[in-house]
């Protein structure tokens, strides 16, 4: 059986042979990133869609079915909608700050999720100070709730 520790070995051993350590680490956290994002992504599209069939279920009703095959494009086509909206901010806020808070929201959220062992050899980081790095972490969050709220 193929685990995450030897895929992530094959390709540590493999960047080290082409770049020094320093961009290798880079690379590899990018690498991560990316894949932790791509994850989120898919999820969030298909519970959306299976949360939208349940609700259906329980209403008893037709579901998500005018776009796309089934539904299966209803949410693109909700992503469309919230990317032509008007961005409001407040006329009192710092515009920086006030759209750089959700972002930073999203980056807590998905580095808490790294030292979790969902199965073995299935996490991102394997650390000995895991509580200490979510308590540290989970922290910058009340910054970014501040900078949504000043």
């Amino acid at each position: 059986m193929l685990s995450f520790s030897s895929i992530s070995k094959f390709i540590d051993t493999w960047l080290r042979g082409i770049f020094n350590p320093t961009w290798t680490m880079v690379i590899e956290m990018l690498i991560a990133g990316i894949c932790v994002i791509s994850l989120f992504a898919i999820l969030g599209l298909v519970l959306v869609l299976m949360e939208r069939r349940v609700a259906a279920w329980i209403q008893i009703r037709l579901g998500p079915n005018r776009v796309g095959p089934g539904g299966m494009l209803q949410s693109l086509a909700d992503t469309v909608k919230l990317l032509v909206k008007e961005g409001m901010t407040p006329d009192g806020a710092d515009k920086f700050l006030f759209n750089l808070a959700p972002i930073i929201a999203i980056i807590v959220s998905m580095l808490l999720m790294a030292p979790i062992a969902f199965a073995k050899d299935f996490q991102l980081w394997d650390m000995n100070i895991g509580v200490l790095y979510v308590s540290a972490i989970s922290s910058v969050m009340v910054i970014s709730i501040l900078m949504a709220g000043w």
